[in-house]
């Protein structure tokens, strides 16, 4: 049994423009211990996925399809069970640390909290483990007990992480763990997950726009563009041998392999589509692909597109 399973998701948003279609048709599964990456640019629905998963989509959102955690759809679950997943089964570093973070708190007790609300610790054991678990993360005693506004950017990130990985869930939901910072601290980062991965046994879905970050953090990829999951496989085949005409582009971007712009026209995210999502922007694309959706075509290296042969 996968871990996580997402069948046939779809994820609507009303608008003055008419229904947003963020998430089209998601099929995914994530493996116990398996580091998977969702990669894309920057909306093209890769958080709305995370925040549907962890059931924090506002209550406008339409959801239909199933995500699966450990055998149990978590879409049929009330407020108050998945309250009790969040944290405790599945963690989530959210995209922007200083927006997640409470100012008014001090950092160790967003940390203890963790602990009284599953653990039913007193504030002094909460606080005890919330030590240790922050030390893990190379936050001694005195940044602990400073407000988030008096950490550096780097510091903040490592307090979401010892929010996410408090209790030791089985899964982690990380969104865009290394975005805002600076090369250095980026690098630093990384290798501090890097390490961490490693060392700990959990699954992890990272949610990045970066490749390179992606190809060091992950051991399975799923590539996504305008709301839909267009080539997935192992990370080195898709970095070494990418199938999807997007997933090449995103890789001719990288500065080692030359640094090559983009070529992006605005999808709409509202209207019906019928042909490939990126067939406006695609140069090897025909009329048919224009008019025929694509079938995900592929065994282990899978790939979204009519002009693939296996």
């Amino acid at each position: 049994m996968s871990l996580l399973l997402i069948r046939d998701l779809n994820v609507y948003f009303p608008s003055s423009s008419g229904l947003v279609h963020a998430n089209r048709n998601i099929n995914l599964r994530l493996e116990s211990g398996q580091k998977l990456a969702l990669v894309g640019e920057t909306g093209c629905g890769k958080t709305v996925l995370g925040l549907t998963i962890m059931r924090l989509l506002p209550p406008a959102a339409r959801v239909t399809g199933s995500i699966f955690y450990n055998g149990t759809d978590l879409q049929k679950l009330s407020e108050n069970e998945m309250a009790k997943i969040r944290g405790k089964e599945i963690g989530m570093l959210m995209q922007n640390p200083s927006a997640s973070l409470n100012p008014s708190m001090r950092s160790i007790h967003q940390v203890s909290e963790m602990f009284i609300y599953h653990r039913k610790l007193s504030q002094a054991e909460a606080e005890e483990k919330a030590l240790d678990v922050l030390g893990k993360m190379g936050i001694g005693k005195e940044e602990a007990y400073r407000y988030p506004h008096e950490l550096s950017g780097g510091m903040r990130q490592r307090i979401a992480l010892a929010i996410a990985f408090s209790l030791n869930p089985p899964l982690l939901i990380a969104d865009e763990p290394t975005k805002g910072l600076d090369l250095e601290r980026k690098r630093e980062l990384v290798k501090w997950l890097s390490d961490l991965w490693r060392n700990q046994s959990f699954s992890c879905l990272l949610i990045t726009h970066d490749m390179e970050v992606a190809s060091t953090l992950s051991d399975w990829m799923a590539v996504m563009y305008a709301g839909e999951i267009i080539e997935e496989g192992k990370t080195g085949d898709v970095m070494r041998h990418p199938r999807h005409p997007y997933t090449r582009r995103l890789l001719e971007a990288l500065p080692s392999r030359g640094m090559k712009a983009v070529h992006v026209e605005p999808v709409s995210m509202v209207e019906r589509r019928t042909g490939c999502c990126y067939a406006s922007c695609c140069e090897e694309a025909d009329h048919i692909c224009h008019t025929e959706h694509p079938i995900m075509k592929g065994t282990e290296h899978r790939c979204c597109c009519r002009r693939y042969q296996e």
